[in-house]
């Protein structure tokens, strides 16, 4: 009798291993990964030429005081952090810096000769939504494009030289909003680095506060709207994946 429940207790053990394994092996071979869309998806640093049309400026302010030079464009530089929302879809945060400054040349005013400068610098702060254009993705080239706003913080700053005179020094600072339209091309690198070359058309002004000499101020619409072309260079972090088991017989 012993050795019959004996032999019961080991069949009944060694079926109950049998059907252990059979189902972690089935929960093994049904387990699909797949990767979380949402989460951090790279972050990096870009360098790109900005010309802003600075209209004002340009076309009005400078021919009309004798000024040789104008803003033709200058570097600008930024820090981004990307998320990954859903397939093809992320949003990027930007920090960036532009600045130039000007010079007048020599101008005759009377008997005094001055040379004036005008330093012009825009802090943008900025959120885009890029789109992967995956059907048009050819070998490991992957192009994009994108549609964004920016809050941009002003500083003017204007310097005559010799000083005395009514406008011998005024620093302005003001802010605005900006929008703009991106089109770009990444290519990874090597493992976890990409570059991109990144095209954006801004859009967008300013109020410029002027005092001429007779201290009459006027605020006057500055144009940030124009091209700039750069390179991005960031690092794309890992993938995170979760593990999902398909019931059996689906």
């Amino acid at each position: 009798m012993k050795k019959i429940v004996y032999a019961s207790v080991a069949a009944v053990c060694i079926m109950l291993c049998s059907l252990f394994s059979t189902v972690s092996a089935q929960d093994t071979l049904t387990t699909k990964v797949e990767k979380k869309e949402f989460g951090i998806y790279s972050a990096g640093l870009s360098a790109s030429w900005y010309v802003p049309g600075m209209s004002y400026w340009n076309k009005t302010y400078f021919p009309a005081n004798n000024w040789q030079n104008e803003f033709k464009g200058a570097m600008n530089y930024g820090a981004f952090l990307e998320l990954s929302i859903v397939k093809n879809l992320r949003a990027r945060l930007t920090g960036s810096y532009w600045s130039q400054t000007v010079k007048s040349g020599n101008i005759v005013m009377g008997m005094v000769t001055t040379e004036n400068t005008l330093r012009n610098s825009l802090t943008n702060i900025s959120i885009d939504a890029l789109y992967n254009l995956s059907f048009l993705s050819f070998a490991t080239l992957r192009p994009y494009v994108g549609i964004g706003g920016g809050f941009v913080f002003v500083n003017t700053k204007y310097t005559q030289s010799p000083t005395g005179f009514p406008m011998g020094e005024v620093t302005v600072h003001g802010q605005d909003y900006t929008g703009n339209v991106t089109a770009g091309i990444e290519v990874p690198i090597v493992a976890g680095f990409t570059a991109a070359v990144e095209f954006k058309y801004f859009i967008g002004n300013y109020l410029q506060e002027v005092r001429d000499l007779s201290e009459n101020i006027t605020n006057e619409k500055v144009s940030l709207a124009g091209p700039q072309i750069g390179i991005n260079l960031f690092w794309v972090f890992p993938q995170k994946y979760e593990r999902m088991v398909i019931p059996a017989g689906n």
